[in-house]
């Protein structure tokens, strides 16, 4: 036993002292190694080699160094070899460099067995409330319950005054206008017309689309009645109480709208329908459609 122990440590001895020398005097690829270690955490290696411009390789890495005028070559990868032998290629020959102040790394070894389980640790606190779940189905529907008993009888309503005499629709087109300091009807054709006697009442309302294609300005807009007799047009409000609009301007057709209520005090035939009244500089120049109704009422 003693013996082959004796031999082994020979033959690595002869070894080292190979690739020491190797290191130092030029080795099959013609290089000299003046230092080979590991510094400050990089393995540095210096050298000669056969003549200046001579590429030599760390093969290793792939990692090239031309020698400078005077052949000397530098390597300072952060690299550490396992088995702390580095090779270098020249000329296309190959030559072994022990890496000095490096420490072999040994082979993975097996995985040890698994230790003993643990103590169980306390419990960990309460989490935190989770989402509510979807909704249930719907029950079924439970019985009909009995019917409750008759309540007593309301007492009769006051009977009504109104009567409805007539339903007429407005519609049309809207007449451009430029007329200014009286009211005026919207309609390009002859507004509707009803006979009512004194102290009727008549209820409208409507829609119409209209603009100015100038600047933005306000102007009064309602309905208006005008009486066969005397062709005056009267608003259903006085103007003070009619709904002020104002025109966006530019071509824009504003859609107006307006309902309203009057009383009339003197029987004849009266027409209604939607109506501006404009101001001096004002012009509707924009037309569009109108639509409504009113009603006649006693």
């Amino acid at each position: 036993m003693s013996r082959t122990i004796a031999v082994g440590f020979a033959a690595a001895t002869a070894m080292l002292l190979a690739a020491t020398t190797s290191n130092a005097a030029g080795g099959a690829a013609g290089l000299t190694i003046e230092t080979a270690e590991i510094s400050g955490g990089r393995l540095l290696i210096v050298g000669l080699a056969a003549k200046a411009g001579q590429v030599v390789t760390l093969d290793d890495l792939g990692n090239e160094s031309t020698a400078d005028a005077n052949g000397r070559f530098r390597f300072t990868p952060v690299w550490r070899p396992a088995d702390c032998v580095a090779t270098l290629v020249a000329g296309g020959r190959t030559q072994k460099v022990s890496i000095d102040h490096c420490t072999a790394v040994g082979g993975t070894g097996k995985t040890g067995a698994a230790g003993a389980t643990g103590l169980t640790g306390p419990q960990g606190a309460t989490g935190t409330t989770g989402e509510t779940g979807p909704q249930g189905a719907a029950g079924a529907t439970g019985p009909r319950g009995a019917a409750g008993a008759a309540g007593p009888a309301g007492s009769a309503g006051i009977a009504g005054t109104d009567n409805l005499l007539e339903v007429v629709s407005l519609t049309g087109t809207v007449s451009t206008s430029v007329t200014t300091g009286s009211w005026q009807f919207i309609s390009r054709l002859p507004v509707p017309t009803a006979a009512v006697d004194a102290d009727t009442r008549l209820i409208a309302g409507g829609v119409a689309a209209m603009g100015a294609s100038g600047t933005a300005f306000s102007y009064e807009f309602g309905f208006c009645h005008q009486d066969a007799t005397n062709g005056t047009i009267t608003p259903f409000l006085v103007r003070t109480d009619t709904t002020a609009v104002r025109a966006t301007g530019g071509g824009v057709a504003d859609l107006m709208s307006a309902t309203s209520t009057t009383t009339i005090t003197t029987a004849d035939t009266y027409g209604v329908g939607l109506c501006v009244y404009l101001d001096a500089g004002e012009a509707l120049t924009v037309g569009g459609r109108f639509n409504g109704w009113f009603q006649v009422i006693e």
